[in-house]
């Protein structure tokens, strides 16, 4: 790592801030393209409530954060990424009639294929897009002249430590 590491001070009550919560661990296995230097600090959110503690701790300690999900349109430099990064493995998924409630980090292309098997259709285009669906959503992914956006009812993003729709 070329970069300065965070204070034992911040290191340590990030650990006791966050289960899980890893050093130093090599990025690439995590990254589509099987590249990447190490993540200072690193945490796997299994949940919309983790991955909204996680990134909160992480500003609280004045941490650079961030957040990834599948990593499939990213390159991570040899040298890694400073601070704490986040993985989101939030894949909860709730239907409720046509409105599908999906955390960042379902796998688009399984959602896509669980929504076609109950025969519902909108998003079909997109069903060869690597990636999570929180990806998705913040590249308004696309193909055949058409975006994840035009399918989109709402957003809940995290700002500010704040959950705003």
């Amino acid at each position: 790592m070329t970069w300065q590491a965070t204070d034992p001070h911040v290191a340590t009550a990030l650990r006791n801030e966050i289960p899980g919560v890893r050093e130093a661990v090599r990025l690439a296995p995590y990254c589509a393209y099987g590249v990447g230097g190490p993540a200072e600090f690193l945490v796997e959110a299994d949940s919309t409530g983790a991955l909204c503690h996680a990134a909160l701790v992480g500003r609280q300690l004045g941490l650079p954060t961030t957040v990834l999900g599948q990593a499939t349109n990213v390159l991570v430099a040899d040298t890694g990424l400073r601070g704490l990064v986040i993985l989101t493995r939030n894949r909860e998924e709730l239907l409720d009639g046509e409105l599908l409630v999906c955390g960042a980090g379902a796998v688009l292309q399984e959602t896509i294929a669980g929504l076609a098997d109950r025969g519902m259709a909108g998003l079909e285009f997109a069903g060869n897009i690597p990636g999570s669906v929180g990806g998705a959503v913040v590249g308004n992914a696309g193909a055949y002249g058409r975006a994840v956006g035009d399918a989109l009812v709402a957003v809940e993003v995290l700002m500010e430590g704040e959950t705003v729709t």
